[in-house]
């Protein structure tokens, strides 16, 4: 089972240490889990984020960068691998930068569900909240007819993407600070300003808000899960694609554009049965998520070990040095499109 949650940032999640109880859901569940403190995306924004972890590949090789750009049908991906491994494989995902028609993913799954019909005004773009998102993945659970087959299923939650703002009728924590801070909206970017709010700290608090209502919607996924026995043998991964600037940088709440701890530092709970708690502070990538899954599973790794950019996470070394990167394509004055990149390399406490 893999769970990933777009804009999550690890130090926001109580697991990892912050102040506010944004995951107790996560935290129970993920209480004998090994806990990646220092994992890191391959790209800031969503679909080159999402091929890197399926395909255990850096951008310059799986070649999507952008928004809409399809992975190409000669890179192989995680469910292409368990497929032929005899896995029936599934995925649920709500952000429309994931869909089929915008991915090429779809059909590398047995069962692609990629409805997406709510709208963010702010965006003018569509999604699915968290408690749909929930559910569909619980319904291809329940319509299953081969319970004994293994299977691989990828839930990618929206939530908490920006504009922050979780439903109204959620039943989880709410946020407040006592303190404000005063910002310059001209740094904060244009979906995401609300109007007459220049406090910082309550853009902060919508998104930890946003935090916690998908940390219920998973925890009600996994309670469900464990109900009908799967998490007793399953091997469970939960991350993020990417993080989110808060009031820090030269852009407030927002990703994409730079590569910095705030955006590309992820969570990385890895859970299997029986396990024991365990930290690990050497970096990781989310490069190494498809290489150890198939690592963990016996997957005859040897003939297909140089085909990764990533490698499992059992044999990464402290000196190991992983890259990041983030393009963004603007438009100069002369009215060129130009695609600029930034990127770092992280290697040990560097």
């Amino acid at each position: 089972l893999l769970v990933s949650v777009d804009t999550l940032r690890a130090d926001h999640l109580s697991i990892y240490g912050y102040e506010r109880p944004t995951s107790p859901a996560i935290d129970a569940y993920f209480a004998n889990a090994t806990v990646y403190n220092n994992a890191y995306s391959a790209e800031a924004n969503t679909p080159p984020s999402v091929m890197s972890l399926l395909s255990g590949l850096y951008p310059s090789r799986h070649r999507v960068r952008q928004f809409y750009q399809r992975i190409p049908a000669a890179v192989p991906v995680l469910p292409d691998f368990l497929g032929a491994a005899g896995y029936e494989t599934a995925a649920v995902v709500s952000n429309v930068v994931l869909t089929n028609e915008a991915t090429g993913l779809g059909t590398r799954f047995d069962m692609y569900d990629d409805f997406v019909d709510e709208r963010e005004e702010n965006l003018k773009i569509y999604e699915r909240r968290a408690s749909r998102t929930t559910d569909a993945g619980l319904a291809w659970l329940n319509e299953r007819t081969d319970s004994e087959r293994p299977h691989f299923l990828w839930l990618h939650y929206i939530d908490p993407h920006g504009p922050y703002e979780r439903p109204i009728d959620a039943k989880t924590a709410t946020f407040d600070h006592d303190t404000p801070q005063p910002i310059d909206l001209k740094r904060v970017i244009a979906y995401q300003r609300k109007p007459g709010v220049t406090d910082g700290k309550t853009y902060i608090d919508r998104y930890d808000e946003e935090i916690a209502y998908t940390d219920g919607e998973i925890g009600r996924f996994l309670a469900a899960y464990d109900a009908l026995g799967y998490g007793a043998t399953a091997i469970v991964v939960l991350t993020a694609d990417h993080g989110e600037t808060m009031i820090e940088h030269e852009v407030y709440f927002n990703h994409g554009h730079q590569v910095w701890n705030s955006v590309m530092r992820v969570p990385l709970l890895v859970r299997v049965p029986g396990g024991n708690r365990a930290i690990v502070d050497r970096p990781v990538s989310l490069t190494d998520v498809a290489p150890t899954l198939l690592d963990m599973i016996d997957y005859p790794l040897a003939p297909r070990s140089k085909s990764f950019d990533g490698k499992p996470v059992a044999s990464r070394l402290d000196s190991d040095s992983i890259s990041l990167e983030a393009g963004v394509v603007n438009q100069t004055g002369s009215g060129n499109w130009v695609y600029r990149q930034h990127r770092a390399l992280v290697s040990g406490q560097h």
